[in-house]
């Protein structure tokens, strides 16, 4: 019998959270910080022998000899800040345009993104990938 009581999911955090907050101080101004938090992260995990405890069922137990997955490893949690700003003008009296930017991980935070739990469920057996570092983007959109 396998037994997975309290095996949190791998993969996805658990616990997500944002805020978004826009102002448009002039007419076609609008600036933008988006706050993300990402928590109760756990590493990927699969089932192998390495990753199992065993031992005998309690007595008056039906399940017979029990092999128990352990929990996999935390990931940290991590909040990001992502800034954006755009300016909406026209060009003639049939062309507008308009002209925004993203700096996502305002902060540079660095954080794990996502990985694999190890044998001992520990940051030490954790083979995982960094998040990325600070962005930028521009783009210009032109209607006619």
């Amino acid at each position: 019998t396998l037994i997975l009581d309290k095996v949190r999911v791998g993969e996805a955090a658990q616990t997500t959270a944002s805020l978004g907050v826009k102002l448009k101080p002039m007419k076609g101004l609008s600036v933008g910080l988006d706050y993300n938090l990402a928590a109760k992260h756990y590493a990927d995990w699969t089932i192998s022998s390495n990753a199992m405890s065993a031992g005998d069922a309690t007595e008056g137990d039906e399940r017979g000899y029990i092999l128990k997955y352990d929990s996999p490893w935390r990931i940290p949690s991590h909040s990001l800040f992502d800034l954006n700003a755009g300016y909406k003008f026209p060009i003639s009296d049939k062309i507008t345009a308009s002209l925004t930017g993203n700096v996502n991980n305002l902060f540079d935070v660095e954080y794990i993104q996502n990985g694999d739990d190890g044998s001992a469920h520990d940051w030490k057996t954790f083979y995982g990938f960094y998040g990325k570092g600070r962005t930028y983007s521009v783009k210009l959109k032109l209607n006619f």
